[in-house]
C-alpha cells in the first residue's frame, strides 16, 4: 500500500437494543455499550477504540528516528469509565468522558517500531456540530 492509496475492509456491524434502556453499538472503530437514561442523554460504561492514520512527513525527524518518516501509525485502547452524549440540540451534541484506559498499543508497523501504555485515568469532552 502507498501513502496515496485508500484500502477499504468490510467488517461486520451490529447496533440496537436489547432492553428499553440498553444500547449495543458494536459499529467499528468504537464499539461501546451505552445506557439510554433518556431521548436526549446517553451513558457509556466503556469503550474500546482503534485507528490507523499516516503521521507528519517529518515526524521521524522531529523525534529523532528519521525511520518514523511517513510512517503509518496504528492505534488501540481499551478504556472503562462513565461517559456521556447529550443532544442540547437537534444539530449540536455534547460529549464528555472521564475514566481509566486500561491499555493503549502504538504499531509504526512499516517501521516495525512499537509501544505499549500501561493505563492511566484520562478526562476527554467534546462539542460537535452537524448540519441538519
Amino acid at each position: 500500500m502507498s501513502n496515496g492509496s485508500i484500502q477499504l475492509f468490510p467488517s461486520p456491524a451490529f447496533a440496537g437494543k436489547w432492553h428499553a434502556q440498553w444500547v449495543l453499538n458494536a459499529v467499528l472503530p468504537t464499539p461501546r455499550l451505552e445506557f439510554e437514561m433518556n431521548r436526549d442523554v446517553r451513558s457509556t460504561p466503556g469503550e474500546c477504540e482503534a485507528n490507523q492514520f499516516p503521521v507528519d512527513d517529518h515526524f521521524g525527524d522531529a523525534h529523532g528516528i528519521p525511520r518514523l518518516n511517513h510512517a503509518i501509525l496504528s492505534y488501540s485502547e481499551v478504556r472503562t469509565g462513565a461517559g456521556f452524549d447529550w443532544k442540547v440540540s437537534p444539530i449540536v451534541t455534547f460529549s464528555g468522558e472521564i475514566g481509566y484506559h486500561r491499555t493503549g498499543n502504538f504499531d509504526f508497523y512499516r517501521a516495525n517500531i512499537r509501544y505499549h501504555q500501561d493505563g492511566g485515568f484520562s478526562i476527554r469532552n467534546d462539542l460537535a456540530a452537524r448540519r441538519v
